[in-house]
C-alpha cells in the first residue's frame, strides 16, 4: 500500500541549485530549438513577402489587360455605330479610305481584303458588302498611363506595352528578374492580342520594395525570436529548481506507477469527481476490462459492482488504520463473468485508491470443496446404508434362510464394491488434477476392449436397457489399454445413469488412417446445448437434485475427457435434450505421432 501512496500523492524532496554547467546545457537545450525555429520561420515569411510581390504583379498584370480589353470594347462600339451611317456608306461606295473630320479611322473598300485590327465593323447595304470600318486603337502614352492607372500599381511600379521583337517581348506571364531603364525590377507579360506579333503589356514590380519588404518581415520575427529566447531563459533560470523538484516528484510517481503495474494486485484510483484516473495492468487481468475503457470514465458506469465496492469498502484515511483492512469479497460481474474480491481502500489527497485481489479460484475451490464432500456424502451414504442393514440382519443370529443369506452377502458385496468405485474415482480424480498419474503408449485392440466393457455392462444394466456393441474386427489404437478401458466404461456408465427410462445403448468403433474413434451413444434425457462443455467439469451433474434418480459424483465425464487427453486424444459430445447423446473418444492410431489434432 506504500507504492500506492506514492502514486496518490509523492514525497517532497529537498532541491539545491543547479550547478552553472548543468544551468549552462539546460538552457542551451531550450534555446538552440527556439533560436531554430525562429530562423526557419523568418525565412518562411520572406519567401511568403516575395511570393506576395509575384501576386501583385500578375493581379498588375491582369487587370491591363482588362483595361485594354474595355478599350478595345469601345473602339469595336464606335466600328459599329460608324458602320451603320449612311455617310460611312456613301464615302465606301465611292472607295474613299478615310472620312473627314474623323481622325482615328480608316475605311476599307470590299476589294480589299478583312482588315485583322482589333476594332472592325462591316459596312453593309442591303445584301451587299461596301467594305469595312477600322478604329484604330493607339498604343501610344494615353492608353499605357490608362493601363497604369488601371493595374493598380504603387508608385514605383511601371506598366509599358512592348512591340514585337523587342527584349520585353519575349517575357512570359512567369515572374523573372529584370533590369530596365537602370532599375532592377521583378517583370511579367502577357499579350494584348492573339498572334505571335501582338504587343504584350508589361508589369514591371520594383524589386527593391519586395527585397525591404522581405527584410523587414524577417527583422520583425528575428526581434520577437530573440525576446522568446531571452524570456525563456529567465523562465529557465527562475523555474530550474522548480522543475527539477517537479521532475523528482514524476519520477517518484512513475516509480510508483512502475511498481504498480508489476503487482498481481489489481489497483484503480477514483478522484473527488468519481472519475477513474489510474488502472493498472493486473486491473484489466482481473476483470477483463482495458484501461481505455475506465479511464477518464465514472466509476459508477465504469466499474462493474461499483455500488457494492463503494457500500462494503471501508476507506481509510492512512494505509493500516483501522476501517482501512480489507473488505470480506465482493461480487463483481462483468460480459457474464463472476469475480470475487477483496478489496481495501486509503484516501489520498481527495482521490481514493482501491486495491484488490482475486479471490475467485479461493471461491470456486472452496465451493468445489463444500460439493465434494455434499457429494461424496450422499454417494457414500447409500452404499452404506445397505451394507449396515445387511450386516445387522445377519448379526441378530435369527434362523435365516440360506437363500437370504446369500442375498445379503450378495448385497454387502455388491454395496462395498460400489463404495470402494466412489473411493477410486475420488482418488483417481485426485491423481488427474495433480497430475500424478502415469499413462502408457502402447498399441492395444480398441475392439477388445470394447467388447469387453459391453459384456461387463450388460451384466450390470438394469431392466429394460440393452447393451449393444458394434465392434467386431480388431482396431489398433495407441495409448494405455487399461485407461482406454476406464474412458470407455465412464462413458457406458454415464449412458447407462442417464437413461432411466430404458432403451438402447450402442458402442461402435470407427478408424481411418490418422484416429480412431469410439462412439458410445444412448436414447437418454440429452444434454442442453449450453451445458454439453459443463458436463466435463469435476463433480458437475446435469441431475443434481436427483429429480429422475440419478446419482453419481460427476466425475465420470472430467476424468475421461483428461485420461483421453493425457493419451494424446479427446472426448466430445453431440446432444438434443430428450433424444439422447453421442459421446465420442478419439485415440491416435499407433503410426501416428503427437495428439489427435
Amino acid at each position: 500500500m506504500s507504492a500506492v501512496r506514492a502514486l496518490a500523492r509523492p514525497a517532497a524532496v529537498p532541491v539545491r541549485g543547479l550547478p552553472g554547467l548543468r544551468t549552462a546545457l539546460l538552457l542551451l537545450a531550450l534555446l538552440v530549438p527556439v533560436a531554430s525555429a525562429t530562423w526557419a520561420f523568418a525565412e518562411y515569411a520572406a519567401a511568403r513577402e516575395r511570393e506576395r510581390g509575384d501576386a501583385h504583379l500578375g493581379t498588375m498584370l491582369r487587370s491591363a489587360q482588362e483595361e485594354y480589353d474595355d478599350v478595345v470594347a469601345a473602339a469595336r462600339a464606335r466600328a459599329a455605330r460608324l458602320a451603320a451611317r449612311a455617310a460611312v456608306q456613301r464615302a465606301l461606295a465611292r472607295r474613299r479610305t478615310v472620312l473627314r473630320g474623323v481622325p482615328g479611322v480608316a475605311l476599307v473598300p470590299r476589294a480589299h481584303p478583312e482588315p485583322a485590327a482589333p476594332a472592325t465593323a462591316k459596312v453593309v447595304r442591303g445584301d451587299r458588302t461596301l467594305g469595312y470600318v477600322v478604329v484604330g486603337v493607339a498604343l501610344d502614352a494615353a492608353l499605357v498611363r490608362r493601363l497604369h492607372e488601371a493595374s493598380a500599381a504603387r508608385a514605383a511600379d511601371r506598366v509599358v506595352i512592348a512591340r514585337a521583337g523587342t527584349r520585353l517581348a519575349r517575357l512570359t506571364p512567369a515572374a523573372v528578374d529584370l533590369r530596365f531603364g537602370g532599375r532592377d525590377y521583378r517583370a511579367a507579360a502577357a499579350p494584348l492580342a492573339r498572334g505571335a506579333d501582338a504587343p504584350r503589356v508589361v508589369a514591371l514590380l520594383e524589386k527593391s520594395t519586395v527585397d525591404e519588404a522581405a527584410v523587414e518581415v524577417r527583422r520583425r520575427i528575428f526581434g520577437v525570436g530573440a525576446g522568446t529566447v531571452f524570456a525563456v531563459a529567465l523562465l529557465a533560470y527562475g523555474f530550474a529548481p522548480l522543475i527539477a523538484r517537479n521532475r523528482t516528484a514524476l519520477r517518484q510517481r512513475a516509480q510508483a506507477a512502475r511498481v504498480l503495474s508489476q503487482l498481481a494486485d489489481g489497483v484503480f484510483e477514483v478522484d473527488r469527481d468519481g472519475l477513474v484516473t489510474f488502472w493498472n495492468p493486473a486491473a484489466t487481468t482481473i476483470t477483463g476490462i482495458p484501461a481505455d475503457d475506465v479511464l477518464g470514465q465514472p466509476a459508477h458506469e465504469a466499474v462493474p459492482g461499483w455500488q457494492a465496492i463503494h457500500d462494503l469498502v471501508p476507506v481509510a484515511a492512512h494505509p493500516g488504520e483501522p476501517g482501512g483492512t480489507r473488505s470480506d469479497a465482493v461480487l463483481v460481474e462483468h460480459d457474464g463473468r463472476e469475480r470475487w474480491l477483496s478489496m481495501s481502500a486509503v484516501a489520498a489527497d481527495g482521490s481514493v485508491v482501491y486495491a484488490f485481489h482475486d479471490l475467485t479460484e479461493k471461491h470456486r475451490l472452496e465451493e468445489m470443496r463444500s460439493e465434494l464432500v455434499a457429494t461424496v456424502s450422499h454417494e457414500l451414504r447409500t452404499p452404506l446404508a445397505a451394507v449396515y442393514g445387511a450386516a445387522l440382519t445377519l448379526g441378530r443370529g435369527a434362523e435365516l434362510e440360506a437363500a437370504v443369506q446369500a442375498q445379503l452377502v450378495g448385497v454387502i458385496s455388491d454395496q462395498a464394491a460400489r463404495l470402494a468405485r466412489i473411493v477410486d474415482e475420488v482418488l483417481l480424480a485426485s491423481q488427474v488434477t495433480a497430475g500424478r498419474l502415469h499413462v502408457k503408449d502402447d498399441a492395444f485392440d480398441v475392439s477388445a476392449v470394447v467388447a469387453s466393457v459391453a459384456d461387463d455392462a450388460r451384466s450390470r444394466a438394469p431392466t429394460g436397457l440393452r447393451i449393444e456393441s458394434e465392434a467386431t474386427e480388431p482396431v489398433d489404437a495407441a495409448g494405455d489399454p487399461e485407461r482406454a478401458r476406464q474412458v470407455i466404461e465412464n462413458l457406458v456408465d454415464n449412458a447407462v445413469k442417464y437413461s432411466p427410462d430404458g432403451g438402447t445403448v450402442r458402442i461402435a468403433v470407427d478408424a481411418d488412417d490418422r484416429a480412431v474413434r469410439v462412439f458410445v451413444s444412448d436414447e437418454g434425457l440429452g444434454i442442453p446445448e449450453a451445458e454439453q462443455e459443463l458436463v466435463f467439469e469435476k463433480f458437475y451433474r446435469l441431475d443434481p437434485q436427483m429429480n429422475r434418480g440419478v446419482g453419481g459424483t460427476g466425475l465420470g465425464l472430467y476424468i475421461a475427457r483428461e485420461l483421453a487427453e493425457q493419451m494424446g486424444g479427446r472426448v466430445d459430445v453431440t446432444s438434443t435434450p430428450g433424444m439422447g447423446s453421442t459421446f465420442v473418444l478419439e485415440l491416435r492410431r499407433p503410426s501416428v505421432h503427437g495428439s489427435v489434432g
